[in-house]
């Protein structure tokens, strides 16, 4: 290879990795995982915390919602943060926890918590959409994991 061609290439490598720079977003995340198995809706929402503080609560719908809380089966979690606190976090807890609860929901019924949360969510615009990866474990040794991309829904929350 000469000289010449050598600086050739060099330039083509730098405007790929520029490229996958860029496509790769701020924090580096690359695309996300598809949505958990059964799950491919997502949307957030105002919640209230322990001692009334703020809270975002998150569906996993397996079919669209029109209102929140969603009725049809879901994955449900919800964080004790505000949805600005959350860009760029990763919330991790076993058993219970007061940084969160998540668990998984036939319908209307009541929910069968999960044993262990990993939440990582990206940079982002808290007030549209919050996206990240959710990795939940079972008391039953199943799982449930993916990405998701969770559509804000304004509520009116009233805490206490």
């Amino acid at each position: 290879m000469s000289e010449s061609d050598r600086l050739v290439i060099r330039p083509v490598h730098a405007g790929v990795l520029l490229l996958l720079t860029v496509a790769c977003g701020e924090d580096g995340a690359g695309p996300l995982p598809a949505a958990p198995s059964g799950y491919p809706y997502a949307y957030a929402t105002n919640s209230c915390g322990p001692a009334d503080g703020p809270a975002t609560r998150f569906y996993l719908a397996s079919e669209p919602s029109a209102t929140l809380p969603a009725t049809v089966p879901r994955i449900e979690f919800v964080i004790h943060r505000s949805a600005s606190e959350l860009q760029g976090e990763d919330v991790t807890w076993d058993g219970a926890s007061s940084d969160g609860w998540a668990g998984r929901c036939d319908g209307a019924g009541p929910c069968a918590a999960a044993t262990s949360a990993v939440v990582r969510f990206r940079r982002g615009a808290a007030d549209t959409v919050l996206s990240g990866t959710v990795k939940l474990r079972f008391e039953d040794g199943t799982s449930a994991s993916g990405g998701f991309e969770a559509t804000w829904r304004r509520t009116e929350q009233l805490c206490g």
